[in-house]
């Protein structure tokens, strides 16, 4: 039987598995679970294996460097981190490939999907497009390249090789997979390629609409996944001090989950942390919440990477059918998906005044409100829900 070879980057951070890897597990697990083999790139001798396919068609290929280290020298970052990279494509990417020759042979790849999240995975991909030409090639890309060459601090030589080789695999992939609309529209254009959103709910759960904005003794605002803008975090915490951390004649309470707090709230505030949870379990509490909350990034540096990456937390707000309130840029894409469907409020400033006039809007009227969740529930069955999510899926890979 020809196998379709799944290759990604199994190194988990130290938030545990992401969002990326949920989304990889519920597709591999939605069809024949033969159909795949998977190849990780890890750093680690950690289980970082898919519950979705077998032990035995799971392999770990070592880098045996982390680039990234280097980038905390700052006088000697672009140096170390120079060589870092030099090595890694002289020593480690040809070892990498004859082990994987082995496997292709062996399994009778006829289909290699590649999951584009770090410059390890693209040297490794644009060798092995060029060693096999003759295999399919498909390719997703959930965060820009762009944006985690600026997070990895990489060299100007070595970020110019990687988005060299990043076009070349785009430009030999039968198909891509893609995080948003924005990036859809833009790799259609730049790679003449046919692109599919892979975005969507996992859960098994189903929410049942409760279109009321009082249904607790608080107004919770709902929060899960990474928290990686505290300067965000710290705005909505300066608008809450104004109104003395009420509204609607409410007590605020923000609940987390997630794996950590990257943030120090005030004290006098109520934050209830959760930890980590189920998909299933996550979907269920912030189904509780009055608004659901999306924090994203500001800032030059990460401008183009918020304009066409898409957070995966928006799948799981939606499943939860309660209205979005996302503080971001107007050119990000939580804020223009927010506000072309009306699925809640989108801010566009850190200024906590502007932040406060923008929650009261939350206040004009029940009947708003109610909208706002007919509208999460809309767009959830027609592009968001499990079943959408693997016909999708399927239209891509198969």
């Amino acid at each position: 039987m020809a196998r379709t070879l799944l290759l990604s980057d199994g190194s988990q951070s130290t938030q545990g598995v992401d969002a990326n890897e949920i989304l990889i597990n519920f597709l591999i697990s939605e069809l024949d679970k033969n159909l795949f083999f998977r190849v990780y790139i890890s750093r680690e001798k950690r289980d970082v294996r898919s519950p979705h396919v077998s032990n035995s068609d799971q392999y770990l290929i070592f880098e045996k460097i982390k680039v990234d280290w280097f980038s905390t020298f700052k006088n000697l970052s672009n140096l170390l981190n120079s060589i870092a990279y030099l090595y890694l494509l002289v020593f480690v990417v040809p070892t990498q490939i004859r082990q994987l020759k082995k496997l292709i042979l062996k399994k009778k790849v006829s289909k290699i999907w590649i999951i584009i999240t770090s410059p390890q995975v693209i040297f490794l991909a644009n060798k092995l497009i060029k060693k096999y030409g003759d295999i399919d090639i498909y390719s997703s890309v959930w965060d820009s390249p762009e944006e985690f060459s600026i997070m990895l601090n990489m060299p100007g030589l070595i970020r110019k090789k990687m988005m060299k080789d990043f076009s070349y695999i785009m430009n030999h992939s039968v198909k891509l997979g893609v995080s948003s609309i924005n990036m859809k529209n833009e790799y259609e254009t730049r790679f003449n390629k046919r692109c599919f959103v892979l975005q969507g709910d996992v859960s098994s759960i189903s929410v049942k609409e409760d279109l009321r904005s009082n249904s607790s003794d608080y107004l919770i605002i709902g929060f899960a996944g990474t928290n990686y803008t505290p300067e965000v975090w710290n705005a909505l915490f300066m608008a809450f001090d104004l109104i003395g951390w009420k509204l609607k004649g409410k007590d605020i309470k923000i609940r987390i989950i997630g794996n950590s707090i990257l943030f120090s709230p005030p004290s006098d505030c109520m934050v209830e942390y959760l930890g980590k949870q189920t998909v299933n379990k996550t979907v269920e509490i912030l189904s509780e919440s009055f608004i659901n909350f999306v924090p994203y990034r500001f800032g030059v540096v990460s401008k183009y990477g918020s304009s066409v990456s898409f957070p995966s937390k928006i799948n799981t707000y939606l499943a939860a059918m309660k209205p979005i309130f996302t503080i971001a840029p107007e050119y990000s894409t939580p804020y223009q998906f927010v506000k072309e469907f009306e699925l809640g409020i989108s801010c566009s400033s850190l200024l906590p005044e502007d932040i406060l006039l923008s929650l009261n809007d939350f206040d004009l009227s029940e009947k708003k409100y109610r909208q706002y969740i007919l509208n999460c529930e809309k767009i959830y069955n027609e592009s968001f829900h499990p079943e959408v999510f693997r016909k999708r899926f399927e239209q891509f890979i198969l």
